[in-house]
């Protein structure tokens, strides 16, 4: 019935002007992967609703959802608002170190620290990214305001956050289309990332069953939207002259730190393994939750489709 669903909506959208920007946008060499340009257009406008070939499951048990690292900073930094009432924020609007380490603690979870030894301190840069996303996350749900410099906890929950699915679905879609992905790095640009998020979690289902170098992934990614490449160039840092491969490396480095270690990771949808060489390669591959999470139907058109 679904499917059926899903093949009609796609098919309406043939003449909707809204996706004819796609076919000059996405590459005119077709790196779509099977897919059709509308079937791409709603992996990045339509996420999880009923006519995007990517499908939210949430089929995963407590224990399970329990170990998501994103989802226990989320509901440890709630239980903290709740037990110690409004935070008071630093001059720059962060949360301050000693709420994070104690979210940190409470969650469970390791510290990014800018050195070793007896005097350990967080790295700024990574040990406040995970709490801020949580932040945006609960603000894009009026689940916390800031008053006076102060972060408040809202009184009421929302009921798309009731149960384990939903919570993560949501919490997911926030990250994707609330959280400033700017602001996870120092690349300044807004759309690498988030732009057709769906369109990795495809490629992810399609050949994520082995460990493969991140760049695998990136590489097909900008084959197919081009354009966010040449955002690159707009970049202080980068110099005008810059040949085609330097933006390419400059646009890999920012997609697979945000995607693969800022997001995918810690929604439990990859595991990473770090190569010991000159490069410092990456490895990754779709985690055990992933197949129980999210579902991908086929292109249109494919025996599984049929009627």
């Amino acid at each position: 019935m679904m499917k059926k669903k899903y093949r009609d909506l796609i098919q309406e959208t043939e003449n909707d002007p809204r996706y004819k920007g796609y076919q000059k946008m996405y590459l005119a060499s077709g790196n779509l992967e099977g897919y059709s340009m509308e079937e791409v257009g709603f992996m990045h406008i339509s996420l999880f609703e009923n006519q995007c070939p990517i499908q939210f499951k949430g089929n995963i048990t407590e224990e399970e959802f329990e170990k998501i690292s994103m989802i226990k900073i989320l509901k440890f930094f709630w239980q903290y608002l709740q037990d110690n009432g409004p935070v008071k924020l630093t001059p720059k609007g962060n949360m301050p170190d000693e709420v994070i380490n104690a979210i940190y603690k409470k969650a469970g979870l390791i510290i990014p620290c800018s050195h070793c030894g007896d005097d350990m301190k967080p790295e700024e840069g990574l040990s406040i990214i995970p709490v801020m996303s949580a932040v945006a996350i609960s603000q894009c749900f009026n689940q916390t305001f800031v008053k006076n410099n102060y972060l408040h906890l809202s009184d009421s929950k929302p009921e798309l956050l009731t149960g384990n699915a939903s919570l993560y679905k949501y919490s997911f879609l926030a990250f994707v289309f609330g959280l400033n992905w700017q602001c996870l790095d120092g690349f300044g640009n807004r759309e690498i990332g988030p732009y057709a998020i769906g369109f990795m979690l495809m490629l992810l289902s399609k050949f994520g069953d082995k460990f493969r170098s991140e760049n695998f992934y990136s590489e097909k990614y900008f084959k197919t939207f081009p354009h966010l490449i040449d955002c690159i160039k707009t970049m202080p840092h980068i110099k005008k002259a810059a040949d085609d491969n330097h933006l390419f490396s400059v646009a890999s480095i920012c997609y697979n730190s945000r995607v693969f270690g800022r997001f995918l990771e810690g929604f439990g949808l990859i595991e990473c393994e770090e190569m010991e060489n000159e490069t410092y390669d990456v490895l990754i591959r779709k985690s055990e939750l992933f197949d129980k999470l999210i579902t991908v139907i086929p292109p249109m058109g494919k025996e599984d489709l049929a009627d």
